[in-house]
């Protein structure tokens, strides 16, 4: 019935108090708030973002979800600095290496799910009895003039994207 001397049991004890060490150190690292935010986002229902992430259903892969230093080696292999994010690249696909990057703010706010406002129509409002167009372009907001109806200033958004090729889905 015996299976070792004592030896074994010191060993696997030893094995698991050397990894509850390295992950408890690594718990100071940026990543590992970065990592705990995340999961917040998308487990915690009293989160502030959950309705954006939980709530439409993005999870975290297997290999992330509570292996944090599964995610901490992906993010130093993949180019983690100090001052970037992490980013999905599909906004509607799940945090998983092959969708994760990470990236600054500027390239983090392009890559967003379209926001609509009342009108239905992305930077499109209505003000004193016109339709505004506007546009974040090259860090600034771009005021695309005014336009009688809805449709011609959705329309001269959308020229402006395609003339100036940029990146913006509508």
């Amino acid at each position: 019935r015996v299976k070792s001397c004592g030896c074994l049991k010191i060993e696997k004890a030893r094995e698991l108090t050397t990894k509850r060490n390295l992950v408890h150190g690594l718990s100071k690292t940026p990543q590992y708030k970065i990592w705990k935010d995340m999961k917040a986002r998308c487990y915690n229902k009293n989160n502030k973002s959950f309705m954006d992430y939980g709530g439409r259903g993005i999870t975290i892969c297997d290999e992330w979800i509570n292996d944090y230093e599964a995610f901490y080696n992906w993010a130093i292999s993949n180019s983690w600095e100090s001052g970037l994010t992490i980013d999905r690249i599909d906004v509607d696909g799940n945090y998983e290496p092959s969708n994760c990057r990470w990236t600054d703010n500027f390239t983090q706010a392009k890559n967003r799910r379209p926001q609509y406002n009342k009108n239905g129509l992305t930077g499109v409002a209505l003000v004193d009895g016109k339709y505004t167009s506007t546009i974040m372009y090259n860090k600034e907001k771009i005021y695309l003039g005014y336009f009688d109806t809805k449709e011609q200033a959705y329309n001269a958004r959308l020229e402006f994207i395609e003339k100036n090729n940029t990146g913006h889905r509508q």
